[in-house]
């Protein structure tokens, strides 16, 4: 979506202090508070068309999204989704329009436009996301001890990010559709790993549970998750032995089976010989393993370098 993109450079000459490129160390644009319980999603507060609202920051979501209450509510025009592309939200509900959120701020940086998809507003309070059509823009910094996300400069010497402790873990990473992809191994099995700051809960595929892992509703020592809705994609979680992540363990995670209902929504509009090589069911639908969500990104301090496709990380507390 050549729309979805916006000039770093309009964004640079906004922040003055920013320091020449060569400069080895990090320049920071700007650092945001995270509103409410950072163990459950990170908020934040941004400004469109002068007025204030909540943005839950997803590092998993492909585009940011306006709830379509906001929308309605700022009297913005919506337009057609018309290059081809096909969204599907987590529950496979497809989106449709997108409109261009005037004077859009946050933290320090203003943007005069954003685009972003109308979608249906995620809960009590929240009005949308920010998705990594902006967040790739820059080195993200989550430091969920301090309730902080800070913004860098992706110019800079690599390797040279971790300001806040002496010792740290980093994992090269993958981006698929844009998301964060890195090697985890879960019960000895070596599984593709998504980050994912939009989901309150880790998850697993689950055919990736019952074909890799023999994990499957019937299994043993499955159980029902009674905090489920009945409009929640997924009923049965599973607590696995162990988790690993570049030297980082995890011990007994209790993961959510989670089945694809973004695919499923797909195959119905589409004839059942379409397959991952679609240009758009791959790029859109593209298959994930597990999904680490806040209940264990929130024990970290995490920094993801999207120009040199490497994550850092200490624990939340470190120093």
């Amino acid at each position: 979506m050549t729309f979805w993109r916006f000039a770093l450079a309009g964004l640079v000459a906004l922040v003055p202090s920013v320091a020449d490129a060569q400069d080895c160390g990090l320049k920071e644009y700007t650092s945001i508070d995270l509103l409410g319980d950072t163990q459950h999603q990170p908020v934040v507060a941004v400004n469109i068309a002068g007025k204030p609202f909540h943005l839950i920051v997803d590092t998993a979501g492909v585009y940011s999204e306006l709830s379509s209450d906001v929308v309605s509510a700022l009297s913005l025009d919506t337009h057609e989704i018309r290059n081809g592309d096909e969204i599907y939200t987590a529950k496979g509900a497809a989106l449709h329009r997108y409109v261009d959120a005037q004077g859009f701020e946050i933290g320090k940086l203003h943007l005069d436009h954003f685009p972003m998809i109308v979608g249906d507003r995620v809960s009590e309070g929240i009005d949308g996301t920010l998705s990594v059509d902006f967040l790739d823009r820059f080195d993200v910094d989550f430091d969920f001890a301090a309730k902080k996300m800070n913004l860098f400069s992706p110019d800079h010497c690599e390797g040279k990010v971790v300001y806040w402790a002496k010792t740290y873990a980093d994992a090269p990473f993958k981006v698929e559709n844009t998301h964060v992809q890195i090697a985890i191994t879960l019960d000895g099995h070596d599984l593709t790993g998504v980050v994912d700051t939009g989901s309150s809960l880790s998850t697993i595929d689950e055919k990736t549970s019952a074909n890799v892992l023999g994990v499957d509703t019937t299994s043993p020592g499955i159980e029902h998750d009674a905090s489920a809705k009945p409009d929640d994609p997924f009923f049965y979680r599973y607590r696995f032995k162990s988790l690993s992540l570049s030297g980082i363990a995890v011990s007994n995670p209790d993961l959510l089976i989670l089945p694809d209902l973004a695919e499923r929504a797909f195959e119905k509009r589409h004839d059942d010989e379409k397959s991952l090589n679609d240009p758009i069911y791959g790029e859109h639908l593209q298959k994930q393993d597990v999904i680490l969500g806040m209940d264990v990104l929130s024990k970290l301090h995490l920094y993801i370098s999207y120009k040199e496709k490497k994550l850092y990380f200490t624990a939340a507390d470190a120093h």
